[in-house]
Formats: structure tokens, C-alpha cells, sequence
């Protein structure tokens, strides 16, 4: 148990300092990423108490172990076409013998007359076809849902559950089984919970909102094919569909115009228009000629098939508009949380606590010999902190994602960050689109007598709750 709860803790670190370094890019078979995060940036903020100057130690002594642990090891992998490649937060990074870099492949940038002159080409040549789906992969988002073992393995390498594990084990031997039954069981049912029933579907959920299963038509060597959004590739000239039709990629209106509902990006609902790039070298693209992916194309007015618009794509995969969206989501910024910033401290103080009771113990107390000491000392541990608090931490944390999904549709990916969200006593929002919609509710009537509104009429028992108009 000491062994696998200092590993849960070290792993990445001694993962990451234990690897050999290559001398090119080119014969490495795996790439560490290093990203900044709020720890390295704001070591210099303390609060003005007494404990300042420990949470200074503490900051300057786990430096080092949290850079290491905020690496991250990826393998590097050959696709059928022998490109080189990697994945990290659902992109492709393809590798340059030129540069000996990974770089992200899937976006690129057209002028007006390099669009029009695409659009006037026919389309592309089936070799760059090939040659641009070898770069950038397919046009779709790869949302890795953990299969079982994988997500029981995830839950259960954790510290919290091999304390508990000792502690089972530790009572047991004290012969107290009624209560290391007990303990065990709610271990085991609330990781199983969280694993399986909450993180675990809302990953398939999420994989299924991220997928995009439509036909496309698109223009190529001069002749309309119909294919799969996931086979559309930078450079594709589409026709594209309205009626509420997804769009399937980022992109310029190269001809006809579209009116688009961007409200799942700006929150807005009013429906914009998008006007097509004009075919001349002194024109620039802006704001008003590109389309988003993900978003709903309500019209489209063109003159090609059936009086539809088309568009040239400039981004796929996971790095159009909405392939960001869901990057977001699944990997959020780090946040800085007074409580954990303070957890090293009052684990410091119970460890403190542990070895002065196993002092006692081996030094006053004729306990036995060397297996019932250390059973003591193991629960002596168990008796400083509680093996049910971390389960019935876990346990009100999945009920609360729970309630979240069933009561308000929430879809909860860290659980661990509901509590967090408990202490928000503020929330400011950007603009007012975001929290509302089209229309209005009528909800009630207020009389005016002398000057002083009177009692409320209200005519939808629904919207008892809200202010009337």
C-alpha cells in the first residue's frame, strides 16, 4: 500500500526524469510536453497571514515535483501512409524533417483570388486529395471515451483509495471485519459510481455531440462527389446545405451568400449573414465571408445546385471553431483554489501528528512484536484522517453531478469541481446574449394605483418564479 500510494502520487514525475533524451526529433519514439500552468505563475501571491512563510517552503520544495508532473509523455505513432505523428488534446501534430518540429496540421489561409480561382480550377486534383488527408487526417474530432478497465483504472489509481485499502486491511487485522467490510464496500460502490456512471457516460455523450455523420457535396476535378464530412479535406470546394444544415468545417463563401445561427458560438440568436469573398486582388477576407463549423446554416442562396452557396474549406478536424469548443471542454484551464493550496500544510501537520503517536507506540507502549506495531501504526493513520472522508467526498460529489444532469441538463467531465463551484458568489458574464434568448415570456401583470405597483397577476403558474415584465 506505501508503495502504490507514493506512486500514485510520483508516477508522471519519475515517468517523465527516467526517459532518455534523443538527439533529433527524427529518431525519438516519444515527445514530452511541458505546459505552463497557474502554479508557475503566481508563486510570488501570499496571503498576509502566519502561515506565509511555511507555504513558501512548501511552494519552493514541490516546485520542481509539479513541473514534473504537469509533463506530459506522448508516443509518437506512424499512420498507413508512414506519417509521423502525434495527438495531444485531440490534435495531429505532423511531423517536419525540415524544421525537426510536430506541427498542428488543418487550417489554412486563402486569399479572395486564391478561392475564387480554386472554385474556377474545378476543385482539387485527386492527389491533393490524398496528399492533404496524409497531413491533416480525417475532418473529424477524436474524442477518446475510456473503455471500463480504463475507467476503473483511472478512478482507483488514486491515494485516497489505497489509504482506504490500508485502513480496510488494518482493521481487519484488529479484528474489527464488521467495520473494514464496511468501509470497503463504500469504497468500492462510490469509484464505481463516479467511474461508470457519471464520467464515463458524459465522455460517450460528449463524443456523440462531437461526431458529425452528413454528406457532402464537394467539387473535384471538375465534378460533383458526394462524401462524408469526415472525408472533407483543406481546400474542398462544398456546396453547402441550409434548412438548419450543420455546417461541416470552417470556411470562406466563395459564392452565393448564406444566413447562419452562430448563437452556440456567441450566444447571440439573432441569425447572421455571411456574403461571399469578392474576386479581386484589392479584396481582404473578413469576419462577414468565413462560416463556422458546427454552426446551422438556416439559408442558402447560390447559383449552383439548386440556387445553393459554396464554400471553400479552410479548417478541419478538431482545430475548426467547433473542434475548439470541445477542447475546452475536455481539457479546462487549470484553477487556483485556496483550499488546495493549503492541503500540503495540513498534511504536513498530520503527518506530524503520525509519527509522534508511533513514537509513543514504540517507545512507551508493549505492543507485540513488528506485525502488530505496524497494524498500530497503520491505524493510527486511519484515525488522523478518516478513510470515509475522501468516500463521502466522492459520494456527494457524484450525487451532485447527478442532480446536475437530471434537474438542469449540466453534463458534469470533474466532479472534483463541483465543490469549487459551490463558493462562486459572482459570476460576470461577457454580454447578455450568452444567458438569454429570442423573444420574451409574458409572464404578469402589474396594476399601478396612486403611483405604487399593487399585487401581481400572473398568468403562467410555470414562471411564478420570475420578475414580471
Amino acid at each position: 500500500h506505501i508503495v502504490g500510494m507514493l506512486l500514485t502520487m510520483m508516477w508522471d514525475a519519475l515517468r517523465t526524469n527516467l526517459m532518455a533524451p534523443a538527439v533529433m526529433m527524427s529518431d525519438a519514439t516519444h515527445v514530452m510536453i511541458e505546459e505552463v500552468v497557474a502554479f508557475q505563475t503566481d508563486d510570488d501571491l501570499t496571503d498576509p497571514d502566519i502561515l506565509s512563510a511555511l507555504r513558501t517552503i512548501a511552494k519552493k520544495l514541490s516546485h520542481r515535483y509539479k513541473r514534473a508532473v504537469a509533463r506530459t509523455v506522448v508516443p509518437i505513432r506512424l499512420d498507413e501512409c508512414g506519417t509521423r505523428h502525434i495527438e495531444y488534446t485531440c490534435l495531429r501534430y505532423v511531423y517536419r524533417p525540415e524544421t525537426d518540429r510536430f506541427h498542428p496540421e488543418g487550417v489554412v489561409e486563402y486569399t479572395p483570388t486564391q478561392a475564387h480561382a480554386a472554385l474556377k480550377a474545378g476543385g482539387l486534383r485527386l492527389w491533393e486529395v490524398e496528399e492533404s488527408r496524409r497531413r491533416c487526417g480525417a475532418n473529424k474530432i477524436n474524442v477518446h471515451v475510456p473503455t471500463i478497465l480504463e475507467a476503473l483504472g483511472s478512478e482507483f489509481a488514486d491515494f485516497t483509495y489505497f489509504f482506504n485499502s490500508s485502513a480496510v486491511w488494518g482493521y481487519a487485522a484488529e479484528h474489527t471485519w464488521n467495520m473494514s467490510v464496511l468501509w470497503a464496500i463504500m469504497s468500492l460502490a462510490s469509484g464505481f459510481v463516479r467511474s461508470l456512471l457519471i464520467v464515463r457516460p458524459n465522455m460517450r455523450k460528449l463524443a456523440e455531440l462531437a461526431s458529425l455523420t452528413m454528406k457532402v457535396q464537394v467539387l473535384r476535378e471538375g465534378e460533383w462527389h458526394v462524401v462524408e464530412a469526415a472525408e472533407l479535406v483543406l481546400g474542398d470546394i462544398f456546396i453547402v446545405d441550409g434548412g438548419g444544415a450543420t455546417l461541416p468545417c470552417d470556411g470562406v463563401v466563395v459564392a452565393g451568400s448564406l444566413v447562419v445561427d452562430e448563437s452556440m458560438l456567441t450566444g447571440e440568436p439573432m441569425p447572421v449573414q455571411k456574403l461571399p469573398a469578392e474576386d479581386s486582388a484589392q479584396a481582404t477576407l473578413s469576419k462577414k465571408n468565413y462560416a463556422y463549423a458546427g454552426t446551422a446554416c438556416l439559408q442558402s442562396n447560390g447559383p449552383y445546385e439548386g440556387n445553393k452557396a459554396v464554400m471553400i474549406a479552410t479548417a478541419v478536424g478538431s482545430l475548426t471553431t467547433r473542434g475548439q469548443l470541445v477542447r475546452m471542454v475536455l481539457f479546462p484551464a487549470s484553477v487556483r483554489f485556496k483550499y488546495n493550496d493549503q492541503l500540503p500544510i495540513v498534511y504536513a501537520l498530520m503527518g506530524l501528528f503520525v509519527l509522534f503517536q508511533g513514537y509513543i507506540n514504540v517507545r512507551y507502549v508493549e505492543i507485540g512484536n513488528f506485525a502488530s506495531l505496524y497494524i498500530v501504526v497503520v491505524n493510527t493513520m486511519s484515525r488522523c484522517l478518516s478513510p470515509m472522508l475522501p468516500v463521502s467526498i466522492v459520494m456527494g460529489q457524484s450525487v451532485s453531478a447527478s442532480r446536475l444532469q437530471q434537474e438542469h441538463g449540466i453534463r458534469v467531465l470533474q466532479p472534483g469541481r463541483i465543490p469549487i463551484a459551490g463558493k462562486i458568489t459572482m459570476m460576470v458574464f461577457d454580454k447578455t446574449g450568452t444567458i438569454t434568448k429570442d423573444g420574451m415570456d409574458f409572464t404578469a401583470v402589474a396594476p399601478i394605483q396612486g403611483a405604487v405597483f399593487e399585487e401581481e397577476i400572473r398568468f403562467d403558474p410555470d414562471l411564478a418564479g420570475t420578475p414580471a415584465l
